[in-house]
């Protein structure tokens, strides 16, 4: 470090001490400090002197002059610490902790917001339950009583957040925020590094992790980190004790009671918080191992050996939507409500996993945009049901008064069909592609394929051609899709489903037997039913 650094250096310093430390200084004092170690020594030589100065303003009676105090300081040979001459490793990572502290303090109001939503799932707050990009922006002290569903935020800081009702919440600033009540996980990258969640009886400081907490009606506070770590400080203790602090790490949680309890460690369950899908941590397919490519419109994928999250009970909270081909962002299905979720079968069709839906349970993906042309595959298996066999029970719908489903209508009556309301409250019906047959516990690939553009519609079960009908209602909708039951929650799936494909377009005719031909080989499903079956026109009713 040359004369013109070393003085720059204390020019700096000087700045940091009486306030005046801009972002712009700040990042060239940092610059300084990591590039030459003798800086290190002259900032603590320098924040020495600061205090002894510090010292003897407090302690003198008859205060001289601030300069006069400089010199007597100056003219008294210092000498620093053996501790610290020895060990200029620690030096230097004192100057880089404090430094990073200053930083997070003094820049943190010059982030260009506090808080913003990125998601709703199924959430009452404002008018809309479902968002799946995020706009609107959250002051700091803004609070937050959310009664049902999720709600994920992203911070000024680079922290993702996702609140789970009911829980009431609160945006502290761009690198803090308060849960008064109810549960959250924190997902924090290097650069949210000091990511801070207060609750009435503790204080989490991240340091590069991701964790979750939960607030009991009596202000007790749990912390489960699930990757990394974080300080945790208990708030409880009164008077003038010390806030008692300790170090969680991977799978390890602690319990913060209120009054003066002491903190108790166990194991983390992270089963026990919603957490939402990272974009580091999507599956990306190679695009040679795909039957379709990247610009046949793929919008949703979902596969039961991917991306499942599963609840305390071994419920499905969440299935993750798979990026391959031209999907870029995932939509993934949810269930909020704990008593509607349904269940994960490790060992379903072929042995492989599936979502079992038992007559109560149902799935909804986040809002989906899908045009006149649509072609949906769904892999499956149908199961006896207990009673009322004539009820229709739905495997997909999707989400609105005009829309695309399929369905079983009786134990031997599977459709595909698109329905649009009348003005007398009477559905009009396109599309209707129907197989008379009993499925019961047989292995299925549906593959439906929609065209308003051209009038046509198409049924294939098991790669075996169903018909075509018209297809002259319009079917474009930006929905969630609902997975075993209609949009209004009625007509429940008996039955599993292991996978689902959705592309926003007529798939050509080769790239629709190769996907269908590619799904039947994945599952062991022999092509084929040995039928034939003359399709029933839009016009007629179901059974």
């Amino acid at each position: 470090m040359n004369d013109e650094q070393a003085s720059r250096l204390s020019e700096l310093l000087d700045k940091w001490c009486d306030g005046s430390l801009n972002a712009q200084d700040g990042k060239e004092l940092e610059s300084i400090l990591t590039n030459h170690p003798e800086a290190q020594t002259h900032y603590l030589e320098h924040m020495e002197l600061h205090a002894r100065l510090s010292r003897m303003l407090k302690s003198s009676t008859n205060q001289p002059s601030v300069i006069e105090q400089r010199q007597q300081v100056s003219a008294t040979p210092m000498r620093l610490p053996d501790r610290v001459r020895r060990n200029w490793f620690w030096g230097a990572m004192i100057a880089a902790s404090v430094i990073g502290s200053i930083f997070v303090f003094k820049l943190a109001k010059d982030e260009p917001f506090a808080a913003r939503v990125i998601k709703k799932i199924d959430c009452d707050i404002e008018s809309s339950r479902w968002q799946s990009e995020g706009t609107d922006q959250l002051d700091a002290g803004r609070t937050i009583t959310l009664n049902n569903g999720v709600l994920a935020l992203e911070f000024g800081c680079g922290a993702t957040v996702v609140v789970e009702g009911p829980a009431e919440f609160e945006v502290v600033s761009a690198w803090k925020c308060m849960l008064h009540t109810g549960k959250l996980t924190a997902y924090a990258p290097e650069r949210a590094r000091n990511f801070t969640v207060e609750t009435p009886s503790s204080e989490t400081v991240d340091l590069g992790t991701s964790f979750g907490v939960q607030v009991d009606d009596d202000g007790a506070s749990e912390i489960h980190v699930f990757e990394g770590e974080v300080q945790v400080y208990d708030k409880s203790l009164v008077g003038n004790e010390p806030k008692e602090r300790v170090k969680l790490f991977t799978n390890q949680a602690s319990r913060v009671g209120n009054n003066a309890d002491p903190m108790a460690e166990f194991a983390a369950n992270a089963k026990s918080f919603v957490q939402l899908p990272h974009s580091d941590t999507n599956a990306t397919l190679p695009a040679s191992a795909l039957p379709f490519g990247p610009n046949d419109g793929l919008v949703l994928w979902l596969d039961a050996d991917r991306q499942v999250q599963m609840d305390e009970s071994d419920r499905v909270v969440s299935w993750g939507d798979q990026l391959a081909g031209g999907n870029t962002r995932p939509e993934n299905a949810w269930q909020v409500d704990v008593d509607k979720r349904p269940y994960l079968s490790s060992e379903s069709i072929d042995g492989k996993p599936a979502i079992r839906f038992l007559g109560n349970e149902h799935m909804v993906t986040e809002p989906l945009s899908t045009g006149k042309d649509v072609s949906v595959f769904l892999v499956g298996k149908l199961s006896p049901r207990q009673s009322d066999s004539d009820v229709p029970s739905t495997l997909m719908n999707f989400g609105s008064s005009r829309n695309i489903s399929v369905v079983r209508f009786r134990e031997d009556y599977l459709a595909s069909r698109v329905l649009a309301p009348w003005r007398d409250g009477r559905h009009e019906t396109s599309g209707w592609l129907a197989l008379e047959r009993n499925m019961t516990d047989v292995p299925l690939v549906i593959a439906m394929f929609y065209s308003h553009t051209h009038n046509h519609s198409q049924l294939f079960i098991n790669g075996e051609d169903m018909g075509t009908t018209k297809a002259w209602i319009d079917v474009s909708i930006d929905n969630p899709r609902f997975i075993g039951c209609e949009f209004d929650g009625r007509h429940h799936l008996v039955g599993d489903i292991a996978e689902i494909m959705i592309f926003d377009s007529m798939l050509d005719t080769e790239t629709l037997k190769n996907t269908s031909h590619w799904l039947s080989e994945k599952y062991s499903i022999a092509h084929g039913l040995g039928v034939t079956k003359e399709p029933m026109l839009g016009s007629e009713r179901k059974p």
